[in-house]
């Protein structure tokens, strides 16, 4: 379901996600290898992030490391990334990378997709999401 303002321009609820790490270089893999797709590296304001490939006006995210972020465990905001073609798979390739998938894939309604739950390696609970199971 699109919803849209009163001169029907499109509105994401979200526009930006950004997921905390210790290392960088060690996420960045970890992500690759979950999502089948490179990230791209930059810096913004002086801080390096590893920034998810997305088209826009898709929401767009990004790794960041630094003293200042921390994994939030299970509390907090729960993102859901676009995993390719099957939950079952990206979580076998998270496992594979060195994190921990979660119990269930679950199928939602009305043709939405299946999502799935692992947790990377800064222990953060992170979402999959896929038209497969």
């Amino acid at each position: 379901m699109t919803l849209a303002t009163p001169a029907t321009t499109p509105v994401q609820s979200i526009t930006w996600f950004e997921i905390p790490c210790a290392d960088l270089d060690g996420a960045q893999r970890f992500y690759e290898a979950v999502v089948g797709r490179p990230m791209q590296r930059t810096d913004f304001g002086g801080d390096p992030l590893a920034v998810f490939s997305y088209d826009r006006p898709a929401t767009g995210g990004c790794l960041a490391a630094g003293p200042a972020r921390k994994a939030a465990g299970d509390a907090g905001v729960r993102i859901y990334l676009d995993c390719g073609s099957s939950v079952e798979a990206a979580l076998a390739r998270a496992s594979a990378a060195g994190g921990t998938a979660q119990a269930g894939v679950v199928e939602l309604p009305h043709g939405i997709g299946w999502i799935g739950h692992m947790r990377d390696l800064d222990g953060n609970l992170v979402g999959l999401h896929a038209p497969g199971r």
